[in-house]
């Protein structure tokens, strides 16, 4: 992957990118890329910075797209789903979202990867504060014995 990233860090294009984040232009948006190109810019950044990069995709099925291409080039990178809703009682409602979105949390906490990547709708969804995942995230470990 270095040969990639070093051939898209000579781009105008990531150039440009890049200038925009170092002058302080924050959030970027890009558009008008394919969704590999994007994943390759993204890729080539993360290579060449050491910042945390949050990055919200026009919906979820974006986010899963660019979540395979990017773990595809090595990049360490968490996938925060979007929380499905339901109006009233249900039985046999699965929670499974709702697991899979405090697990990505409590990976965010522990570092565990370099880019966040999430849908719109993931993104305008509530989050526990970091002070109560804090506080209820507990680690086991089991040993197994034979």
């Amino acid at each position: 992957m270095k040969f990639l990233n070093s051939v898209i860090s000579k781009t105008s294009v990531f150039k440009s990118l890049v200038s925009l984040e170092t002058k302080g232009r924050l959030p970027i948006e890009v558009s008008g890329l394919s969704d590999i190109h994007k994943a390759l810019i993204l890729s080539a950044y993360k290579a060449q910075s050491n910042k945390k990069v949050i990055v919200i995709t026009p919906d979820e099925a974006a986010a899963m797209s660019l979540y395979d291409d990017l773990s595809s080039l090595g990049v360490k990178v968490g996938l925060l789903p979007s929380r499905d809703y339901t109006i009233g009682g249900f039985q046999g409602h699965s929670k499974e979202y709702e697991h899979k979105r405090i697990d990505t949390l409590s990976k965010l906490l522990e570092g565990s990867f370099d880019m966040l990547i999430l849908g719109v709708e993931s993104a305008m969804q509530i989050v526990p504060p970091t002070s109560l995942l804090k506080k209820s995230y507990l680690i086991l470990f089991f040993h197994l014995w034979f």
